[in-house]
């Protein structure tokens, strides 16, 4: 029983330890032009289990410029979060990915929206949501949204959170559209 607990243990650092060395590192390579819509639309068919995940996009979002794998994990993070906010054992059991074109001040830019119709975050924890190694989750780093935040961040984007307990959460990310 001591080796299981020990070996949980192990893995859970190690785990931390993966998370913190990638935060604060800048993306390699060039930039390139991202689908953002279709990101969110592969991300959703990865996704298996009893909550439903819904993309709304139009035909004609724009690209935003940037590196697809960091972006990938970050939205990956806020949507798996959102799945493990619903209670799946509902049939109402529901998270919304929007992506839809928006002014970010002068310039335009894409918004995508992770709602989801879970528990939603109390007011006590709301601010501190993006501090790495802050969690309400046992068994969780405090890592994911620290490295969301950095990534959108890296991007030129911005990421801002509302909740209400008992209705759920939506995370708002705002990048700026390719030149």
């Amino acid at each position: 029983e001591l080796i299981e607990i020990i070996d949980g243990e192990s893995a859970r650092i190690e785990q931390m330890a993966r998370e913190f060395a990638l935060l604060g590192r800048l993306p390699e390579g060039p930039p390139s032009p991202i689908d953002v819509g279709e990101l969110l639309e592969d991300l959703s068919k990865g996704i298996a289990g009893a909550v439903r995940v819904r993309v709304e996009r139009p035909g004609d979002l724009p690209l935003v410029v940037g590196h697809y794998e960091p972006l990938r994990r970050a939205f990956q993070n806020l949507l798996l979060n959102a799945c493990q906010a619903c209670d799946a054992g509902s049939p109402d059991a529901e998270v919304v990915l929007s992506a839809r074109t928006a002014a970010n001040g002068a310039a335009p830019a894409v918004t995508v929206l992770v709602r989801d119709n879970g528990a939603g975050i109390g007011a006590e924890n709301l601010p501190r949501i993006f501090e790495p190694y802050f969690t309400t989750k046992s068994g969780g780093t405090g890592l994911g949204l620290a490295l969301v935040r950095q990534t959108i961040s890296d991007h030129g984007g911005t990421i801002a959170v509302a909740s209400e307990p008992g209705r759920g959460t939506t995370f708002t990310v705002t990048l700026p559209v390719a030149p």
